[in-house]
């Protein structure tokens, strides 16, 4: 039985068109239809603006001052938790050592999610994440940082995280 050789590059060129670059004409069009389009939206923005702004009657505090180039396009509605109540069992409620401390917490946690128990239990392994807390806030201690009396870990962590 004899083989040929096969030109592998020949054969997918018969079969595919070589790879051009657009034409100058194309490239123009482009480019006029995007400055169409930016003009209608700039036009579009205007039309939307209040009549009190045009006068000089605005605060600057118009939620359209931050939208850039989505002029004129309705937004997602955002749900963000920034707002929400802030609570000791949150990281919002921490500064300062106590928030370095949490993060240094999880950190260590997250590790022993990872190469321990990958679905620990609140019931069953609060006892791990409050040891893992006692002793970086030890090793924090040791080191001189001080930590504010105001604020500490609630012990009411161990009891309801629902």
């Amino acid at each position: 039985m004899q083989t040929t050789a096969t030109d592998v590059l020949e054969a997918y060129r018969k079969k595919n068109k070589a790879v051009r670059p657009p034409s100058d004409e194309k490239l123009r069009d482009a480019a006029r239809h995007q400055l169409q389009r930016a003009a209608s939206d700039k036009q579009l923005h205007e039309d939307d603006k209040p009549q009190a702004e045009d006068e000089g009657g605005s605060d600057g505090d118009t939620e359209d001052d931050d939208e850039g180039e989505n002029r004129g396009k309705r937004r997602a509605p955002r749900n963000s938790k920034q707002n929400g109540k802030i609570s000791a069992k949150t990281l919002r409620y921490y500064t300062g050592t106590w928030k370095a401390m949490l993060n240094t917490t999880k950190k260590r946690f997250r590790g022993y999610v990872v190469f321990t128990n990958p679905f620990p239990s609140t019931e069953d392994h609060m006892d791990e994440a409050m040891a893992l807390i006692s002793e970086v806030k030890a090793e924090f201690e040791a080191d001189g940082r001080m930590f504010d009396p105001g604020r500490s870990v609630p012990s009411s962590w161990e009891l309801n995280f629902g």
